[in-house]
């Protein structure tokens, strides 16, 4: 059985995370209600990051939500500004989007030719990067891909939104 990409209640208050950042995991998300989340990509036992294996979603009795549906290692996770949905890059050449609240896979973001290496989430668009050179915007509700960014000479590693979400950077 692979790991799974696991949502898991912030062991970090919000104000921890200002206090001491070399205390919060690597890919925390503060959400705007009280209770804050993380993405754990390290699964106990994983070897590299999180990998998952089918296209269903289950919670724990600790009320962790387990993201399966990936058929490769998990390379990114990331919250909307909202916290309403989660974005999953993976080496299976796709990006997945999520709800946050009940582990639904809401659309499968597919174009990429390789692996895709980052992911990051505005309250409407998600922009991947990958192996493939390039960087695509995606509308976040239908799935729909909006525009491929080319151009970089060598695989793209990391993407970002501006805070207000209308300019990306990779």
């Amino acid at each position: 059985m692979r790991p799974s990409t696991t949502v898991v209640p912030s062991p970090f208050d919000d104000d921890d995370h200002d206090k001491d950042p070399l205390r919060s995991p690597p890919l925390v998300a503060g959400r705007p209600s009280s209770s804050s989340s993380l993405i754990n990509d390290a699964a106990p036992g994983a070897r590299g990051g999180a990998a998952t294996s089918s296209s269903s979603s289950s919670a724990s009795p600790r009320g962790d939500l387990k993201l399966r549906g990936h058929r490769g290692m998990v390379r990114s996770s990331r919250f909307s500004p909202d916290g309403k949905k989660v974005v999953t890059a993976s080496d299976d050449n796709t990006a997945r989007l999520w709800d946050a609240e009940t582990g639904a896979l809401l659309q499968v973001l597919e174009g990429h030719t390789g692996v895709v290496f980052s992911c990051a989430l505005s309250l409407t668009r998600v922009v991947t990067v990958g192996l493939d050179k390039t960087a695509k915007l995606w509308d976040s509700e239908s799935g729909a891909l909006q525009r491929t960014l080319s151009g970089h000479t060598n695989r793209v590693a990391a993407c970002a939104f501006s805070p207000d979400g209308r300019r990306v950077m990779t």
